[in-house]
């Protein structure tokens, strides 16, 4: 019965994270995420997918959306993913945690942390903000 209540529906699982430990202002930022789905269904609905920059010393949070569909996230299959954006220009140098944020698409329940995805993985997902850790961190630095 435990395994049935774990696998029933979608149960997203962060196997791996790449991302640069160095980016500047206004440059592109690459990373890759491979997520697999441990449960017996796909995700119904769709749903944004965000990559989040966070400032560890102010605690500014930078949101990178990501063109991807956790809908074609398969069961019982992993699902790499390819991400790249630029950076804000006037982004402030720092270390940054990088998290990932399954937001309700609706914007009345988008910042409501109680309707976002929460992975699988132990000690990643934050209640208050509704975001997953990858923990890993970037380090924003000002190009000579």
């Amino acid at each position: 019965m435990g395994e049935i209540q774990r696998r029933m529906g979608y149960r997203f699982r962060l196997v791996s994270a790449s991302l640069p430990a160095r980016v500047g202002p206004g440059e592109t930022l690459s990373a890759s995420l491979t997520i697999a789905n441990d449960g017996w269904a796909s995700l119904y609905n769709p749903r944004p997918v965000e990559l989040v920059l966070r400032n560890k010393a102010t605690k500014k949070v930078f949101r990178l959306p990501v063109k991807e569909d956790p809908r074609f996230w398969e069961p019982g299959q992993a699902k790499t993913i390819q991400f790249t954006a630029g950076l804000p220009a006037g982004i402030e140098g720092g270390t940054y945690d990088v998290l990932l944020r399954l937001p309700d698409p609706s914007p009345m329940l988008a910042d409501r942390a109680e309707y976002a995805i929460r992975l699988a993985n132990e000690d990643v997902w934050e209640a208050l903000t509704g975001m997953n850790s990858l923990r890993q961190s970037v380090t924003v630095v000002a190009i000579q």
